[in-house]
């Protein structure tokens, strides 16, 4: 299988650049798909995965992890939920990249692809680069945001 992983700065256009090799090679493109497998695979909400990559790395998230733990949560919430944090998600996301790798030709939208694929055989991985004043103006044409807006997007 050929993989493709992209990783890009923010506002680079990685996303359409993606989209675009994926359809051009007939392969399957790999975004919100990782999403949805990693919410199956933990029994939670797509909106709880969304929001351990929002905030992952950062303090609260840390704090929370530390104080309640996976048993502890499991119990809480009984058998039918799951439960999600840092170290569940990095885990499960080795395990749903590398088990799509194996299954078909894709492009893999960041996420760290390019480590977790680091030595799958027929992966091929590109790193998007922009100026500053390009990445402003494509967040500006593609996601109709104000040049102030897209200004603080690229800086955060």
């Amino acid at each position: 299988m050929a993989v493709i992983t992209i990783s890009r700065q923010f506002g680079a256009g990685g996303k359409t650049l993606g989209e675009m090799i994926a359809k051009e090679l007939g392969y399957r493109f790999l975004d919100d798909t990782i999403i949805q497998e990693l919410s199956k695979e933990a029994n939670v909400s797509e909106g709880w995965v969304k929001s351990i990559e929002r905030t992952a790395g950062g303090a609260l998230s840390k704090v929370l992890s530390a104080l309640l733990n996976r048993s502890y949560m499991e119990r809480m919430l009984g058998g039918e939920k799951g439960y999600l944090d840092e170290e569940i998600y990095v885990d499960l996301l080795y395990e749903v990249v590398k088990k799509l790798a194996d299954q078909d030709d894709m492009v893999l939208m960041g996420r760290g692809g390019q480590y977790i694929l680091g030595d799958f055989e027929g992966a091929y991985h590109i790193f998007l680069v922009a100026e500053r004043e390009d990445r402003i103006k494509f967040m500006q044409q593609y996601y109709q945001m104000s040049s102030s807006k897209a200004d603080q997007a690229v800086i955060r």
